[in-house]
Parts: C-alpha cells; sequence; structure tokens
C-alpha cells in the first residue's frame, strides 16, 4: 500500500510485525514508548488480568512508600486498578542515582525461580488519572533475580544469581500511536524469558511532586500469546448475511451500564445487536472502562467484527477512543462475567477523524466455540450502533493507484455519451447552484463549474450504467483542471452493486464494498485519481460513499481495463505536480524549466515532499532538478521505496545535497532565482507503478523552501550485450582476456 492507499487512516500493527522488528533491532519505538533491550515488545494497551498472573497472590516489595497518602506497597498486587488502589514511593532516593541505587517497585515470587516472559503495569487502567506516569528522561528499568525471596536487601549486581540483573528499558516519552495513545492505562509488554524468583521495575521518580511515579498494578505471566490481530476490510457497508450477532438469530445484546442510568430511550443495550444502523438505535455507555457485546445461542466460529457509531453518517462525535474486542468460550456469558474470561484481540484506538464514527468491518483468523464478544475499555460515553459478527470473511476488491492527473481514456463506461445516468444521496444547499448538479459528475467536463457538491456528512453519489458492465478502473477528482483545492479532504468509500437500474434510493445491503481511501489536506488529492483493480463482471453501478458533507466530485469515470502505465526504455522527463502531494505553496516563475516543467519552482513546508513518478522500469538511472531561489541554502535528502509500503523498506539515494553548491549548473539568474541543471540521485533501481521517492528537508537548515525539486529524469540504462560473437560463433560462459571486452553489470542497490 503506498502514501495515497490509506484505509480510514485507522492505525493497525500486526504484533507479529512488531515481534519480529524486535528480533532485528535492539531499540523499538511505539509512537510515545521507546522499549530497548530483552526482546521487549508492547503486545496490549488496557485489557485486563489473565487467570495465569503470577503476581496474585505473591508478595509486593518495593524500596519505600508514600504511606502518609495511602499509597502502598500492598497494593501493587492487590488486583484492583485505580489511583485508589496504586503505589507511590515516599520520596527517600534521588531518581538520577545508579542502578543500585534507584527506587523500585516489584514483586517476590518465592524461593524457587519460575520462567517469566510477560509483564503489565499501568498507573491508572480505569482511567482519571493522567499524571505520574512519563519518564522525564528517567527511563523504567526491568529487571529479575534469582536469589530466593529477594526484598530490599538485594541490590544491583549485573548478575541474576547474585542480586538484580536487567533485561531492558522502557522509555515513556509521550502518547502515540494506536498501542500508545494513553500511557497511564496497563499496558502489557513480552520479553526473552527469564527463569526468575523476582521481578522489579526501576522507577522514573518519587514522592508527591509531580515527579513521583504511580503504579496502581503489576501482573507476571510465564509466556504471552500475541492476541489476535484485526485487519481493517470495510468501512461503512451494511450488514451482510449470517450475522450471527443479531436478535433475528437469538442472539442477546448486553453492557456494563447505560448513559444516565438508561433514561434515554434511544440509547438502550438491545440496541446493540437491532440490526439497525443510527444514533436512535444506538446504546451509550456511562463510565470510563465500560463495554458492550453479544451472547450467542450457542458456539460459534467467528472470522469477522463490524461495529460504528453512527453508520447512517449523521453523527460523528462520541466515537473516539480505545476499542478492546474481547471472546469468551465459557456458558451464558453476559455483563457479569468475570473478566479473567475474556481473551483479548489487539486494541484499536479511534481519533476524532469523522470517518471512524461509520461502520468498520475488521476479520481476523476464524476462532471456534465462541459464546460471546464484548467490546471493552471503551471511554465516557462511546456509543455504538450496532455489533455484527461474521464465521467468514470475503475481501473486497484492492484499489491500486494507477494514475494521478491525467485525463479522460476511450471507452468511458460511465459517461453521458454512454447511456449512463448519474445519481446522488443530496446536494448542497438543496440544489440551489447551477454549478454543482448531479449530471455533472458525469458530463465528461471537468472543473468546479461542472460539479457535484453533497450536503451532508455520510452523502453519497455514482453512476448507473446503461446495462450490466465488466469493471476494472474507476477515476474521480475534486477539480481536475483546478485551481480548487478544498472540499476534498476525508473518507471516499467506492461501491458496486449488480442490481438492475440502482439509484440513490438502492438499499445499502445491495452496495458491495471496495475498500475507504482517506484524503488528507495535501491539495494533491483535488486532482483526478485513477485506480485499477481486478476486473468485476455484470456490473449494473458505481457510488462513492461515506463522503463528508460538501465534499466536491468533479466526474466519475469506470473503464473495463486498466490504466496503462507508461513502460520505460528510454529517457523521460516529468514535472512533479501532477504525481507530487505535501506541496503546499507553488513559486513564482523561473525561465528555462526543463520540457514538460509548469514553469514554477516548488516548495513545501516543514520541510518533505513525496514523489511518485508512476513509471515502470529496471536499471533506471534518477535525475533531479532544482527552482531555487535566494534564499535556499538548506541540504536536502533523497529516498526511495521501491513498492511504496512505508517508510521502512526505503533506500537512501543522494544524501547533504545543497543547492547552493548546483550554481555552476545555473541556466538563468532572473532577480535573485536560479534554475539548476539536472543532476544524479540513483542509478541501478527498478521502479514500479507503486514505486516512491522522498525528498526531506535537512532539520539543521535554515529554510523549508530548499525543499524545490521540481522537474525528473528518468533513463533506462540497456546494458551491453552478455554474449560475445567470434567469427560467427555465439560464445557464452567463457572468459576472454586481452580483447578489451567488458560487460556493464547492474548495480545492486537494495542494501
Amino acid at each position: 500500500m503506498n502514501a495515497h492507499q490509506l484505509i480510514g487512516k485507522v492505525l493497525l500493527v500486526s504484533v507479529a510485525a512488531v515481534v519480529a522488528t524486535c528480533l532485528c533491532l535492539g531499540t523499538v519505538a511505539h509512537g510515545g514508548v521507546v522499549l530497548s533491550g530483552g526482546g521487549l515488545v508492547l503486545i496490549e494497551q488496557g485489557g485486563t488480568f489473565d487467570a495465569a498472573n503470577l503476581a496474585q497472590g505473591a508478595t509486593p516489595i518495593a524500596l519505600d512508600e508514600l504511606s502518609a497518602y495511602g499509597h502502598l506497597t500492598v497494593e501493587l498486587n492487590d488486583q484492583i486498578y485505580g489511583n485508589s488502589n496504586s503505589w507511590i514511593g515516599n520520596g527517600a532516593t534521588a531518581p538520577t542515582l545508579s542502578y543500585g541505587n534507584r527506587a523500585f517497585a516489584g514483586i517476590n515470587l518465592g524461593a524457587t525461580p519460575v520462567p517469566v516472559s510477560s509483564i503489565a503495569f499501568g498507573r491508572a487502567n480505569i482511567g482519571g488519572n493522567v499524571d505520574r506516569t512519563l519518564s522525564g528522561g528517567n527511563p523504567y528499568v526491568l529487571q529479575y533475580t534469582q536469589v530466593a525471596n529477594p526484598g530490599v536487601a538485594v541490590t544491583d549486581t549485573g548478575n541474576a544469581t547474585t542480586g538484580w540483573a536487567t533485561v531492558g528499558t522502557l522509555d515513556y516519552q509521550n502518547a502515540g500511536g494506536w498501542d500508545f495513545t494513553a500511557p497511564s492505562l496497563r499496558h502489557r509488554y513480552g520479553f526473552d524469558a527469564v527463569s526468575a524468583t523476582g521481578v522489579r521495575l526501576l522507577v522514573p521518580g518519587t514522592g508527591l511532586s509531580g515527579a513521583g511515579t504511580a503504579i496502581d498494578e503489576i501482573e507476571l505471566y510465564q509466556t504471552f500469546v500475541a492476541p489476535p490481530a484485526l485487519t481493517l476490510g470495510e468501512i461503512g457497508g451494511s450488514i451482510v448475511p449470517n450475522n450471527m450477532a443479531g436478535q433475528s438469530t437469538g442472539a442477546a445484546a448486553f453492557a456494563k451500564d447505560l448513559i444516565a442510568g438508561g433514561g434515554y430511550a434511544a440509547h438502550q443495550t438491545p440496541h446493540l445487536n437491532d440490526e439497525t444502523y443510527g444514533n436512535s438505535n444506538s446504546w451509550i455507555g456511562n463510565s470510563a472502562d465500560t463495554f458492550a457485546g453479544v451472547t450467542f445461542t450457542g458456539p460459534q466460529t467467528i472470522a469477522s467484527i463490524a461495529w460504528g457509531r453512527d453508520n447512517t453518517g449523521t453523527l460523528a462525535d462520541r466515537a473516539a477512543g480505545p476499542y478492546t474486542v474481547q471472546y469468551t468460550t465459557v456458558p451464558n456469558p453476559d455483563q457479569n462475567t468475570p473478566d479473567a474470561d475474556w481473551n483479548s484481540f489487539q486494541t484499536i484506538t479511534y481519533s476524532n477523524d469523522p470517518s471512524f464514527a461509520l461502520r468498520h468491518h475488521y476479520h481476523f483468523d476464524p476462532i471456534a466455540s465462541v459464546t460471546g464478544v464484548r467490546i471493552a475499555g471503551l471511554a465516557a460515553p462511546t456509543a455504538i450502533d450496532e455489533i455484527e459478527l461474521y464465521p467468514t470473511f470475503v475481501a473486497s476488491p484492492t484499489l491500486t493507484l494507477a494514475e494521478i492527473g491525467g485525463t479522460f481514456a476511450p471507452n468511458n463506461l460511465a459517461g453521458q455519451s454512454a447511456g449512463a445516468v448519474a445519481f446522488a444521496k443530496d446536494l448542497i444547499a438543496g440544489g440551489g447552484y447551477a454549478a454543482h448538479q448531479i449530471p455533472h459528475l458525469n458530463d465528461e467536463t471537468y472543473g468546479n463549474s461542472n460539479s457535484w457538491i453533497g450536503n451532508s456528512n455520510g452523502t453519497f453519489a455514482g453512476v448507473t450504467f446503461n446495462g450490466p458492465q465488466t469493471i476494472a478502473s474507476i477515476a474521480w477528482g475534486r477539480a481536475n483542471i483546478g485551481p480548487q483545492v478544498d472540499r476534498a479532504v476525508g473518507p471516499y468509500t467506492v461501491q458496486y452493486t449488480t442490481v438492475p437500474n440502482p439509484d440513490q434510493n438502492t438499499p445499502d445491503s445491495a452496495w458491495t464494498f471496495f475498500q475507504t481511501i482517506s484524503y488528507t489536506n495535501d491539495p494533491g488529492f483535488a486532482l483526478r485519481h485513477r485506480y485499477d483493480f481486478d476486473p468485476i463482471t455484470n456490473v449494473t453501478g458505481i457510488r462513492i460513499a461515506g463522503l463528508a458533507a460538501a465534499t466536491a466530485v468533479d466526474e466519475i469515470e469506470l473503464y473495463g481495463v486498466h490504466a496503462q502505465v507508461q513502460t520505460l526504455t528510454g529517457s523521460v522527463i516529468q514535472d512533479e505536480t501532477p504525481h507530487a502531494w505535501t506541496l503546499p505553496n507553488l513559486g513564482g516563475a523561473i525561465p528555462a524549466e526543463p520540457s514538460p516543467g509548469d514553469g514554477r519552482y516548488h516548495w513545501t513546508s516543514p520541510g518533505e515532499h513525496v514523489w511518485m513518478p508512476l513509471l515502470e522500469g529496471t536499471n533506471v538511472t534518477v535525475e533531479s532538478s532544482w527552482g531555487v531561489s535566494f534564499n535556499h541554502s538548506q541540504d536536502v535528502d533523497y529516498f526511495f521505496d521501491p513498492d511504496g509500503a512505508g517508510p521502512l523498506p526505503e533506500i537512501a539515494l543522494a544524501q547533504d545535497v545543497s543547492q547552493t553548491l548546483l550554481n555552476d549548473q545555473v541556466t538563468a539568474v532572473p532577480s535573485g532565482q536560479e534554475w539548476s541543471g539536472f543532476f544524479q540521485i540513483g542509478e541501478g533501481l527498478d521502479l514500479s507503478r507503486e514505486s516512491v521517492f522522498r525528498v526531506v528537508g535537512n532539520p539543521a537548515g535554515v529554510s523549508p523552501q530548499a525543499l524545490s525539486s521540481a522537474v525528473w529524469q528518468f533513463t533506462a540504462v540497456v546494458p551491453e550485450p552478455s554474449t560475445l560473437a567470434l567469427a560467427g560463433i555465439a560464445m557464452t560462459g567463457i572468459a576472454i582476456t586481452g580483447l578489451g571486452a567488458r560487460i556493464r553489470r547492474r548495480k545492486a542497490r537494495r542494501g
């Protein structure tokens, strides 16, 4: 998935992938926490006690305690979360002393070592208290010992047989990432297994001051099993057959509590599975760490779950926060089933993005004999309009970006000239603007004056074909001829149907989901974007749904074949504007820009932009050229991402390149502005349609305007023949010397 193929901005990280990263790197960052040493890996945010907690019934230990305020050592493993049952040290030691003198809190496991490979702790897992958590530059230190019945007298020797030895460090820096949005909540970690009689945490600080560290509970486990990973498959959409959670199947809903004690008829527990979307048929909880779920009529196999705040798109509040999906196999589970009987998936945290209010459908490896599912750890007052569970999940078609900008191709199935008819849910101002009418969706004319604009959150627009068609490519934009770049931000959910004569009244259940793509504030998203997918037959209509209010679409195009991506055989020059994002500003004209440049230098703030050439080729040499204003003195770095998957597989190309060193390449210097010639940034590269280049300004530079690469040249280098013909005979695999023969080889650039 490249940078344009963001699915709803949901931040999901596979635990298996994180573990793999941890095995390769000594330090691993998870948003706001940095883990170092010992194979440490974050596996859960929030959640609750596991029945196999080794700390339960063991002896808590601490250097000291803030007893005057009731924050006692015994509360480290009293099996109760919250500030009122937490430990705080009394300030007897300074937090900056060596490991041997640092304040600590831990668990004495007895005289005989037992295997330990997981720890969980938090400041106040039930919420409400967020202070006394962060490291402040002084990380938590995880240690273990094999000394029998360890207590305060055991010292830090670095050898577990004689004292405390360090597993690794946990630097709580700030909130960030899907799995560390709330540092004060319980977080569970896995690490390389140790045999221990005790485990402790050296804490960042002590005392009543703001620097004092609070821990409400320490949990220890012999093993950890990575929770099942949830994979987002759909945003929006509708209830489909075989929903095992619906009331029509006999399933029953339950919840921890209700807002206002159940005083709102619109927000009752049975609404969780009444198979009706919308705020008026939703549940809203009343407390921090509340939960809601569904009990099946008997054991079931589950493979996917869907829920949302208001899938009608009317309301987008009460959706932000963590969602921990859990399942159980005990008979007849309900709101009174103990936390220890629930098994967690991963925790997903939603931001304030309105797209999160829509139904999200996740799939996972099938789990058998499940009797109930709940969504726990919810913030108050989270709203859920429906919970759905299914035994299988059918993967939706995937959209692959094929073109940015561009224009109509032959055989546009969605055009009015092909007999297609446009439809939409609504119109801005009730249709009061002549420039923004429904027929403009397929009038085969680009631009704001020939566009449609919707009127409500969750609105949609589409096209009905003149009979069933095979489709393989779709394109749309906000204003492909510019200059408008507004009204493009938000989610776009592409859907198709096979029912006859679809229109704005066709039920949601008749539409099949592709995927949801969310556009940011980048002006590049206002241009036409064309996406390819595996061909689908017998399609009667397409719609783009789940749109934010006032979204504008100037044209919808559909094709029966994929876009033709250019295969590079020689040399090509491209202006980056139609292919780049995070380019919010365009400078004044600069003469002598190489064709097909637009005659303007490009720059961005805060100092980074991404460039997608949309070319295919092997053994490619890449050159760039700058339009430079008088104050551009900043060094820049270039990176290459072969498959557009993200920052980790990037290859560093040219680095610390200073524009001021290119003055000898100037072709024109009008009024302090310059145009550089081409200079090479990489060679021997393989380009695919998903390949991405990234240009980053050096933070030490003085001006983000230095980031102004505007024109690129790509050249496919054809290797010299590796076969030498002598006297009419083809010779291969023979070493020949003294003939001045040279065979060029492609340089290995993948590091």
